[in-house]
């Protein structure tokens, strides 16, 4: 979702009474983000759906209270002023929940009738129901259960046709509200998650005698209270002010639709899908709600051309459209560079802004409840961008104003590089994307957001470059830290450049020897003198080719240790070992590299750190470590070099790095003994592993006595040995110089019976032996 939310919050209660006046209440934390409250004119002006028909509360209300010639025991509300079905607080009543909120279906039908004294002939587009299998507490809902009351639109109760949620308690003690709020983010993000036409959508929570309104799109989330202004907003709205896509328009099957996209020029073509690629990032509701479909394009109704993939997304206003940038990338690299660039990069067919009324000039976006004055209706990207700072996010992460933003590509591709298992494969791609790289860094552009989502795999096993929302020219000033977390550059996660020397080196030399120095054997004038020692000036940090680079090394890296390595033929030689090998260790050190900065810092940065930790993954994979480590210490050595001076660096700081990537992954796809290899994710493979560790443990315990050296870095082969005349994959075995006897021996191996006995990199310096006390 997006960046802040809000909520609003009175003290109106079932007795039917007016708004009291309000105090400033503290946000109020969701599973789905934080709610700010804003005051109920806000609620009612910006939030809820106009009234229609003219209608007014006030005059509602007195309708109810006074009856229109009912006798006064079958009033909707009460001479107690209370409404009818509910002459007691829930709270005192030894009814279970559903049955003390049954009433409230009544209720809701009372206000409708009073309505339509005034208005013949109008009827309200939703209707009330409460839940007929009761009201089920968040611990026993499942994906299928519904919220304890909802306003359907149509017949069919299921999660696309709930327009309006509401959740049950009746107390209101903190943990009733904390888990009527639980239900009611659970419920919203149903809504949102399950009906891919769904723009926004409103709730509501009832806690004894206490109301409380909700309101939820891909930005922000609010709640407050007002019953009838709420429920005539709500009974007598269209599709489009219930949060309805009507752009979309839904199959008979359910699952499919009529998507009509318009371009820049207002040309408008219409699109049917027939299948979901992928809604990995609509799981949540606070997102960017990017879903991918195979769709083919309709013209008369009829289906015409090849199959497409259809994006829809939510994206910040002040960035140029995806469609716009790659056309700009393309048209860079084209020169002698066609063949290479259609393989590598996307072609994009149609793309454009969702804008929505009958005239197609109002722009889908979420709403900015920053400034509280009448809400407005901008027309375009650059309205949105004058009206509010492109900087101003919410605290998780996301700008203030999404835009909803749909594109078309001419290939279809079913795979992205993060569902592959075969190794080969994996890397094969990855060789091309470097050569992606290379045509879009020397064309002065850099992608920003190099990750596995954004590595598609063709049949043929050509991989392609995608999302290029980010994509921007180098030095543009555009220098926000966007990306995907797991393989953003250190650097880039920091903001700063890391590997930059901070003083200047002193570069004197000397004809004298430290040991002259001392013995008074020179004299003080023959000393020549020391330069002034200052800090390095600040230099504002902007990003260059070498943060992709290295955002393609964190892949590589996630396949290695976040993956689990297995083979579909046995290795005779290495068979038995693999087989008794502990994946928890390398599962530890994956959840240290991909969960904290200060764990990805220390890979790149501290010498050795990576290549003695990531020898806990599977032997069979063992030798991709070390060539891993080798790409790493030419990153660090080249970032060391170009920083020296970090205003010179431009779009060519990595040439002849791109070379090493391609050899290097050419070189792994290509070695004979990874060919069976495949990569799995650990709760898929690992099942039976700990059972068959388990049985060692004992015996390890008896026999390993002798003291393990922990080493900063093992000696190890360099990648010139890989990449020379012997492009076969060794099955090296690195050496560590003995403590006792100063000769060379083999590197222990991780010990895979028990995992706290595993010889590895400790997080401080200090690398003394200790031997075992008996």
């Amino acid at each position: 979702m997006a960046t802040h939310c809000f909520s609003l919050h009175s003290a109106t209660t079932f007795s039917c009474s007016t708004m009291q006046s309000q105090k400033r209440l503290r946000p109020v934390n969701t599973p789905i983000g934080r709610a700010i409250r804003v005051p109920v004119e806000a609620f009612l002006d910006q939030i809820l759906p106009p009234l229609r028909y003219n209608l007014n509360p006030a005059d509602v209300l007195q309708r109810l209270r006074e009856g229109t010639g009912r006798p006064l025991s079958h009033r909707a509300i009460t001479c107690q002023d209370r409404w009818r079905g509910f002459s007691s607080d829930p709270a005192m009543s030894s009814r279970s929940v559903g049955s003390s909120f049954r009433r409230l279906k009544d209720v809701i039908e009372e206000i409708g009738k009073a309505t339509r004294l005034d208005n013949k002939g109008i009827e309200p587009s939703l209707r009330f129901f409460n839940n007929e299998e009761g009201v089920p507490t968040l611990q026993d809902r499942a994906s299928d259960t519904l919220p304890d009351a909802f306003l359907l639109c149509g017949t069919r109760r299921s999660w696309p046709s709930l327009a309006v949620c509401g959740e049950y308690k009746k107390t209101d003690s903190i943990p009733d509200v904390l888990e009527n709020v639980n239900k009611v983010a659970y419920s919203m993000r149903h809504c949102m998650r399950y009906d891919h036409r769904r723009r926004f959508t409103f709730a509501f929570t009832i806690e004894n005698s206490s109301m409380t309104l909700w309101f939820c799109d891909r930005s922000q989330v609010l709640d407050h209270l007002y019953v009838i202004h709420f429920f005539l907003s709500l009974l007598y709205a269209d599709p489009l002010e219930l949060g309805w896509d009507p752009t979309m328009q839904s199959l008979s099957d359910g699952h499919n639709f009529d998507i009509t996209i318009i371009s820049e020029d207002g040309e408008a073509r219409v699109y049917r899908t027939s299948a979901l690629i992928s809604d990995s990032s609509a799981q949540s509701v606070r997102s960017r709600a990017t879903r991918v479909w195979k769709a083919i394009r309709l013209e008369d109704g009829e289906e015409s051309g090849e199959p497409v993939a259809l994006k829809d997304t939510w994206v910040e206003p002040e960035q140029q459209a995806e469609g716009t940038v790659i056309k700009a990338v393309r048209d860079a690299v084209s020169l002698g560079n066609n063949n290479l660039a259609d393989q590598v990069f996307p072609r994009v067919e149609w793309h454009g802004d969702v804008v929505l009324g009958d005239d197609r000039r109002i722009l889908d976006c979420t709403r900015s409840f920053l400034s509280m004055g009448k809400a407005t209706q901008e027309r375009t990207r650059r309205d949105i961008t004058a009206s509010a700072k492109p900087s101003a996010t919410n605290k998780s992460g996301l700008p203030s104003q999404l835009v909803h933003y749909r594109i078309v590509y001419s290939q279809l591709c079913h795979n992205n590089i993060h569902t592959q298992v075969s190794l080969p494969k994996i890397f094969c791609g990855l060789a091309q994307i470097a050569r992606a790289l290379e045509l879009l860094h020397k064309a002065g552009w850099v992608h920003r957001d190099v990750s596995t989502g954004n590595i598609l795999l063709e049949e043929n096993g050509n991989a392609r470059l995608m999302d290029f929302e980010y994509a921007t020219k180098i030095h543009s000033g555009n220098e926000s830290p966007v990306g995907t977390p797991q393989f953003m550059a250190v650097e880039v996660q920091q903001q700063e450049f890391t590997f930059r020397p901070t003083e200047i080196r002193d570069e004197r030399t000397f004809n004298f020897t430290v040991y002259d120095l001392v013995l008074g054997n020179v004299r003080e004038e023959d000393i020549p003198p020391s330069p002034p020692h200052h800090i390095r000036p600040y230099v504002k940090f902007s990003y260059n080719p070498l943060h992709d680079l290295e955002s393609l090394w964190w892949i590589a890296v996630y396949f290695i240790v976040k993956k689990v390595a297995t083979r579909t033929v046995e290795n005779p030689a290495t068979s038995g070992k693999e087989s008794k090998w502990d994946p928890r260790p390398q599962q530890a050190y994956a959840a240290e590299l991909f969960t904290t900065e200060g764990g990805r810092y220390k890979a790149v940065a501290l010498s050795g750190t990576f290549h003695a930790r990531a020898q806990a993954v599977n032997r069979a994979v063992r030798p991709i470590v070390t060539i891993l480590d080798d790409i790493r210490l030419q990153l660090v050595s080249r970032y060391n070099a170009v920083e020296e001076d970090p205003t010179a660096i431009n779009h060519l700081c990595a040439d002849g790095f791109y070379e090493m990537f391609v050899k290097a992954f050419t070189m792994i796809s290509n070695a004979p003994m990874m060919q069976s290899v495949e990569l799995h994710t650990y709760c898929k493979t690992c099942e039976g592993l700990h059972r068959i560790v388990s049985q060692h443990h004992q015996q390890e315990d008896r026999e390993s006595s002798q003291p393990r050296a922990l080493i900063a870095e093992p000696a190890k082969p360099s990648i010139s040995g890989f990449l020379g005349k012997e492009l076969e994959l060794k099955d090296t075995q690195p050496t560590v110089a003995d403590p006792v006897s100063r000769t060379k021996r083999p590197l222990p191996e991780p010990n895979v019976e028990n995992p706290s006995k595993i010889a590895a990199i400790p997080s401080r310096y200090n690398f003394r032996p200790r031997r075992r006390r008996n």
